[in-house]
């Protein structure tokens, strides 16, 4: 009998435990991406939770949007500093780009979630433009929050991966 008590009470705490994600899109469907289009990927600034800033963030941001690109783009091109929009349209169209990528980093929260319990959680706003045409392709919010229940502390980084590279799969007619 309880054994039966403690295989429902860890069936519960396992479905509680999954991470989520969610993608909120207003993207142009009529304008997926193709591999031979050029893309560059705008380095954001540093994410914030409160008065902490957690450097690094924006560049694990880029990278994880990079590796997402790679599966489907045949030419990539990154940004070296966080600009304004118009100033990395500058860098892009010089650097030969047709689409630039242009994420924001809206929510960065890192904690130790092995020790107390409170989940990691990233949101990232993603600007996507067609350069040439001037056309927004997608302006996208991914969000993502961690397990509760974890052995090995993560990182608001581990999280994007997946949601990034589901986002970028749509973006070239590859999913829903």
């Amino acid at each position: 009998m309880k054994l039966k008590g403690l295989l429902v009470i860890f069936c519960m705490f396992i479905l509680n435990s999954c991470a989520s994600y969610q993608v909120n899109n207003y993207s142009n469907k009529e304008n997926s991406l193709n591999p031979d289009q050029i893309i560059f990927i705008a380095l954001p600034k540093d994410g914030t939770y409160g008065s902490i800033k957690y450097d690094g963030s924006g560049i694990k941001t880029q990278k994880a949007l990079y590796t997402a690109f790679f599966k489907h783009a045949n030419e990539i091109y990154t940004g070296n500093t966080a600009e304004s929009l118009n100033d990395t349209k500058e860098i892009a169209e010089k650097e030969g780009a047709d689409i630039l990528v242009y994420p924001i980093i809206s929510h960065w929260e890192d904690r130790n979630t092995a020790w107390s319990g409170r989940r990691d959680k990233v949101q990232v706003e993603i600007l996507v433009l067609a350069l040439k045409d001037n056309l927004t392709i997608d302006k996208s919010s991914l969000k993502a929050t961690s397990n509760s229940i974890v052995f090995v502390n993560g990182s608001p980084e581990d999280l994007l991966h997946r949601v990034f590279t589901e986002y970028v799969s749509k973006l070239y007619g590859n999913g829903n």
